[in-house]
């Protein structure tokens, strides 16, 4: 009598899960491929910028006089003309001028808006200085009742605050996601402190991705 029916209601469940199985599959292959094609693309479009603004003109020169074309010229001058920048940046002459072109720079009308968040994030991404700043990683009591924030052990002591305070107050350096370089400096009590068994840059990657990438 309810024969059919069940197998009614059987053939939906199995629908279902092989659609749950469809979506799940879709959405593992979606995360995998992600950053791949971010990847790609970005050097694409570097590579066509570069081809097209440095390139064409070198091989226009190049075809005019020998009747030739090489394909990827503009990335390649560009990849050089990058790496000539860094070694100037790291001797002597390079530490004197870079800056001086910087301050001459900063004078351009809104790049005072645009460039010093930037070099902040390059310095950030490529040199490394703040990471160097950070000691360790710690938990601390959040502006939200019941609630902690992950912050950075800069330093160890803050002998003035310590004198008006009377406590043995840390420094630390609470960012802000996903832009770990700007955050707020607060001064702790040591003992309301919990010091994580967590890298600094698993701490970074953490985040960064809005707390999606948890510390392995």
């Amino acid at each position: 009598m309810f024969g059919p029916d069940n197998r009614n209601i059987k053939q939906i469940r199995k629908h279902n899960y092989f659609m749950q199985l469809i979506k799940k599959y879709f959405i593992a292959g979606i995360a995998a491929l992600f950053p791949l094609f971010i990847t790609i693309y970005i050097i694409a479009v570097i590579y066509q910028f570069t081809n097209r603004f440095v390139g064409n003109y070198i091989n226009a020169f190049i075809f005019d006089n020998y009747n030739i074309t090489i394909p990827g010229l503009g990335f390649v001058i560009t990849v050089m003309i990058i790496i000539i920048l860094g070694f100037l940046s790291t001797i002597f002459v390079g530490r004197k001028l870079l800056p001086l072109l910087e301050k001459g720079f900063l004078r351009i009308p809104f790049v005072t808006n645009i460039y010093p968040p930037a070099k902040q994030l390059s310095n950030y991404l490529f040199k490394r200085v703040d990471k160097k700043e950070f000691r360790e990683v710690v938990l601390v009591p959040s502006l939200f009742q019941d609630s902690y924030s992950i912050g950075f052990i800069t330093n160890d002591s803050s002998d003035n605050f310590i004198q008006k305070k009377d406590k043995e107050l840390v420094t630390i350096f609470v960012p802000f996601a996903p832009v770990p370089f700007t955050g707020i400096i607060i001064l702790v009590p040591k003992e309301k402190i919990e010091i994580l068994d967590v890298s600094i840059d698993q701490a970074v990657k953490f985040i960064v991705s809005g707390g999606v990438i948890n510390p392995s």
